[in-house]
């Protein structure tokens, strides 16, 4: 290898490229070490480009990322060749294939700082700029700083756009943002019946008693900056009448350690309830709480969120039970069910059947966890307030002032931060045109 080598170099200085190349292929071929192979596959790509065979050098190119897939300077050498030859296509294809290689090491390493690095590069080449600000943003969080370099192409990149009120009230954003556990048949059902499901499952204000909150604690509709950012919040997101309570009671978790409240709680009207610790920070930070909570107001998710699992399937296995007379959810008595549907059916108007029907069918066949639907949602409405913020230093910051459990959910929004999903969400939210 050494000797060939040395050929290489020779016929390179006598400006004999036609020479080299044969030696280089034979090098790529007899060297094991992974990164003088690709270092090789590099040289025998421009050389052949060089010489005018553009199709030598991509297949060069795409050798070396197939040799190693997580192999930057290969991906970067590439996306290179598919920008000069303004195949933008394949440029998508091989950066989205990229990425998508990168993105499981999360799974197991959510703070893993490589791997948000790589995945900056990539989403620069890409010039993905709302993902490439959600990397930078995870890099920085988790103390480390962007390079000089990578943030000299950050600031040359469009600037993301900032959602608006069109985007955020477009019914694509819910399909996108809520998974499967959570999907649009049950989440249709909460809409379409909320006045008739308000009265049978609301709360009273006895509620905020039990809940250790003063009603002297619910700030005035006007005039206070807390709830002036969520009036201008919920104009955005086109969400009706709410009260706001700040309040210095803590919520308890399942060890009974005082935990903040961070919910909604279906009264009258919609109150969200927030301990004032969770509200100490910039405004940022109380954009991301507020703008999460309203969002799930705005989808009419009250009810699942705040509902005891039990009580949550008893509510649905009675919806469905009107249309499917012998449905019963898992691990429920079907006396309870049969009793909850009589009781809905005296209360939910006759007319709203017909569009009941369809997405309670789809409940119906779908295995709803009960269990889990709750955590899911408040999930979705930390997704909904970064997507609010733009920030992931914020996001986090604003997620560790619900205490030390709350690290699950930072891993959680750290994973979501640089996902597609999260990508499509952003471009919805700006208003773009959707397919």
């Amino acid at each position: 290898a050494l000797a060939l080598s040395r050929l290489v170099e020779l016929f390179m200085q006598q400006n004999k490229p036609q020479g080299a190349l044969p030696l280089l292929k034979r090098l790529v071929k007899y060297t094991d070490d992974k990164a003088k192979k690709i270092d090789f596959l590099h040289r025998v790509a421009q050389l052949s480009e060089s010489m005018g065979d553009s199709r030598s050098a991509l297949e060069a190119l795409r050798q070396a990322v197939e040799l190693d897939p997580r192999n930057l300077p290969a991906i970067a050498e590439l996306a290179r060749y598919y920008e000069q030859k303004s195949d933008l296509q394949s440029l998508r294809i091989h950066l989205d294939r990229s990425a998508a290689r990168f993105r499981p090491q999360l799974r197991e390493r959510p703070r893993d700082i490589a791997t948000f690095q790589s995945l900056l590069q990539i989403f620069l080449h890409r010039r993905t700029a709302d993902l490439s600000t959600m990397a930078a943003g995870a890099i920085t969080t988790l103390g480390q700083t962007v390079s000089a370099e990578l943030t000299a192409q950050l600031e040359k990149q469009t600037p993301r756009k900032e959602p608006v009120a069109k985007g955020l009230r477009d019914a694509a954003l819910d399909e996108a943002m809520y998974p499967q556990r959570v999907n649009p048949g049950f989440r249709s059902l909460f809409k379409l019946l909320e006045e008739p499901l308000g009265k049978l499952y609301g709360s009273d204000s006895k509620k905020l008693a039990l809940m250790g909150v003063d009603r002297r604690e619910k700030l005035p509709r006007a005039g206070h900056p807390i709830r002036e950012l969520a009036n201008k919040l919920a104009t955005e997101l086109g969400v009706g009448e709410f009260e706001l309570y700040v309040t210095a009671a803590q919520d308890k978790n399942e060890d009974g350690k005082p935990v903040p409240y961070y919910t909604i709680e279906p009264l009258e009207l919609p109150s969200l309830i927030l301990s004032a610790s969770l509200l100490e920070g910039s405004e940022t930070e109380r954009r991301f709480f507020l703008g999460g909570l309203l969002k799930l107001l705005q989808s009419k998710l009250v009810l699942p969120l705040r509902l005891a699992p039990d009580d949550l399937g008893v509510l649905v296995g009675g919806l469905v039970r009107q249309f499917v007379p012998d449905y019963c959810p898992l691990g429920f008595a079907e006396k309870r069910i049969i009793n909850e549907a009589a009781r809905q059916k005296r209360a939910i108007p006759s007319r709203l059947a017909p569009q009941v029907l369809p997405h309670a069918m789809e409940c119906a066949s779908a295995t709803l966890d009960f269990e889990s639907i709750s955590e899911t949602l408040v999930q979705c409405s930390h997704y909904a307030g970064l997507l609010l913020t733009g920030s992931v230093p914020s996001a986090v910051a604003a997620l560790r002032r619900k205490g030390p459990a709350a690290e699950r959910q930072i891993d959680d929004l750290l994973r979501y931060a640089v996902t597609e999903e999260f990508a499509e969400l952003q471009r919805i939210a700006a208003a773009a045109e959707h397919t």
